[in-house]
């Protein structure tokens, strides 16, 4: 499958509302953390943001130290 194609299969990606609040993050700031890779397998085509929902189940499971880490960082 390549990268784009998952982006129109409702059962692998999430959109923007939903990651957003299941990684209690902001809209803005996951828009950055997924254009600088931070969230990986994710794609922000003008404002819509996509992401696997592996990646998000996987984040909210064991990830969420590194969020903040990485925001940490960043700022």
């Amino acid at each position: 499958m390549s990268p784009f194609q998952f982006m129109f299969d409702e059962k692998l990606i999430v959109n923007e509302q939903e990651a957003s609040s299941a990684l209690q993050i902001a809209p803005a700031k996951l828009k950055h953390l997924v254009q600088t890779g931070v969230i990986p397998n994710g794609f922000v085509l003008g404002n819509t943001i996509r992401i696997r929902r592996s990646t998000v189940i996987e984040l909210m499971r064991d990830g969420a130290h590194t969020l903040q880490s990485a925001e940490r960082i960043e700022e």
